[in-house]
């Protein structure tokens, strides 16, 4: 999904609140049979971090897949509330919590596979992601 066209809009709401979307496409490496595993971070409405790597080991199921997903991007969760914590924000313990998100929802199926160009377009809407005017 690399196009130069593409920009991120940042909102000046006052939200905060960290969400985060994992996902993995299982076995989609027809090579290595290795898994694709993204996740997107927002603080409020703004993407803040995302990323989207092929897993490192092989994983044996879909839920094996999710699994390391879901782990990458706790791992960056920590890893931000330690920043928040150091720049003085205003984190609560306990903050993480799991929820399922059908398809529909799933804002990291951009990061893990090849979608049609109306399902990446509503993506890219509902992460404020858009194509810069021409120059």
């Amino acid at each position: 999904m690399s196009d130069p066209r593409l920009w991120i809009f940042l909102s000046n709401n006052k939200n905060c609140i960290i969400t985060a979307y994992s996902d993995s496409d299982w076995a989609a490496c027809p090579d290595t049979r290795r898994s694709v595993s993204g996740y997107i971070v927002l603080m409020g409405d703004n993407i803040i971090c995302w990323k989207s790597k092929k897993q490192t080991t092989i994983s044996l199921s879909s839920a094996e897949a999710e699994y390391r997903a879901v782990r990458n991007v706790v791992g960056e969760l920590v890893w931000l509330e330690i920043l928040m914590t150091e720049l003085h924000g205003q984190l609560q313990k306990g903050l993480i919590q799991l929820h399922h998100k059908p398809t529909e929802e799933q804002l990291a199926d951009v990061l893990t596979k090849s979608l049609p160009s109306s399902k990446q377009s509503i993506i890219l809407y509902k992460l404020a992601v858009n194509y810069s005017p021409p120059t």
